[in-house]
């Protein structure tokens, strides 16, 4: 039996860069979170800020085990990391240059700085960019 009217939301590998900012917006819109991760890629220094809040849990757990739980909305941030020497794990834009013709405007700093800002502003629904999207 539920004993608060609280939306409970499960996010799957949520100890990253990006879920971290997940949470901090699923809590201020006064859901409660349960973080579900085996800390393979993601690490706790990502999340150790939310610890203390009574309405954010978590659980060390590898998800291709089965897991019940009753939530309300689920979202999936599990993400196989690349090794490092894999040619993948670096952006490779030579295709894009060479079979359509096509040419960045922004360096590749510029661009992921902007796409690290364009998620902030998605997740936290507020301007944190002056520069629009290229």
């Amino acid at each position: 039996m539920r004993v608060s009217n609280r939306k409970r939301v499960f996010v799957n590998s949520g100890a990253g860069f990006l879920g971290s900012y997940l949470y901090e917006r699923l809590l201020r819109d006064g859901c409660d979170v349960l973080c579900v991760n085996n800390f393979y890629s993601g690490t706790k220094d990502n999340i150790v800020r939310l610890m203390g809040n009574p309405h954010f849990e978590l659980m060390r757990h590898d998800v291709t085990f089965p897991l019940y739980v009753e939530v309300d909305e689920i979202y999936n941030l599990f993400m196989k990391p690349l090794p490092q020497d894999d040619p993948r794990h670096q952006p490779d834009i030579t295709f894009a240059k060479t079979q359509l013709n096509w040419e960045s405007k922004v360096s590749l700093e510029d661009g992921i700085k902007k796409t690290v800002l364009y998620f902030k502003e998605a997740l936290f629904n507020e301007a944190v960019c002056c520069y629009p999207m290229l």
